[in-house]
């Protein structure tokens, strides 16, 4: 079954990436390299649901080449493939914490630890203008635990709207 869903997911990927690529908006004109980047400090919780948290350096950024781009943000880094304002489609790469044994919560604790895993994946977005300088990202993103540790496939969705007012 786990099989299954692996072979499909990856079938799907690469049947909808000629899709996307043959659909991209007029590329981007600069060949010009530029990007950004926040380094800070980060709190997580011990595992989700706990009270208690982990602190460690945060580093987020991306570096972008016209349209294409390389993003690290917090345990995660995905790359856009695609010169294109509209579609963002690439792989993605993440780090997800596990649970230790000074676990508090009795209940919690019965559970055991859990290693901490590595997934890779894919990501695929569209960007919407919403009229003036409003947009919206509507994104997907598939990965898979190649760690052996819970050997499941996560699969999310987001929403981003951002709004630039007429004084920036």
């Amino acid at each position: 079954m786990k099989n299954e869903l692996i072979r499909s997911a990856v079938i799907g990927a690469l049947l909808f990436t000629p899709a996307i690529a043959v659909a991209q908006d007029k590329p981007a004109k600069t060949d010009e390299i530029s990007g950004y980047t926040t380094i800070g400090v980060a709190a997580v919780p011990d595992y989700e649901g706990a009270d208690d948290h982990r602190i460690f350096p945060l580093v987020d950024g991306k570096l972008f080449l016209g349209e294409r781009y390389i993003a690290v943000e917090g345990p995660a880094i995905r790359a856009n493939i695609l010169n294109s304002q509209t579609f963002e489609f690439g792989p993605v790469a993440a780090f997800t914490f596990g649970r230790d044994d000074a676990i508090k919560d009795r209940a919690v604790a019965r559970l055991g630890t859990i290693d901490d895993a590595y997934e890779v994946g894919l990501f695929g977005a569209v960007n919407f203008d919403i009229g003036g300088k409003d947009k919206l990202r509507l994104g997907v993103q598939g990965v898979h635990d190649v760690s052996n540790v819970h050997d499941g496939l996560v699969i999310s969705a987001n929403a981003t709207y951002t709004s630039l007012s007429a004084n920036a």
